[in-house]
């Protein structure tokens, strides 16, 4: 699954960076959740929740989708990369 030791080692240490970031604000959902639709146009679409944020005060939740292509992982340096959850909300606004 991984080309090698060092990008699942990197990939772990930017996830466990990410869990003590976030943790204090959020509930983190991780069970993989099924979400799909079925329009009367009959085109239907499907798609899997990597993770769920529940924000401990608000109730608002934030989805998390992680990158497994290894061109997408470029993309996703914006987002590991983020100080706060409102760069994470402004990026995924821009898409």
């Amino acid at each position: 699954m991984f080309e090698n030791r060092g990008v699942f080692d990197n990939l772990c240490a930017k996830a466990s960076k990410f869990k003590k970031q976030y943790s204090s604000k959020y509930v983190f959902i991780t069970t993989p959740i099924i979400w799909s639709r079925s329009f009367e146009s009959g085109v239907s679409i499907a798609g899997e929740t990597d993770m769920i944020l529940v924000d401990k005060n608000t109730g608002k939740i934030v989805i998390v989708d992680f990158k497994t292509s290894r061109k997408s992982f470029h993309d996703v340096e914006q987002i590991t990369s983020a100080e706060d959850e409102e760069e994470i909300v402004n990026f995924y606004k821009q898409l």
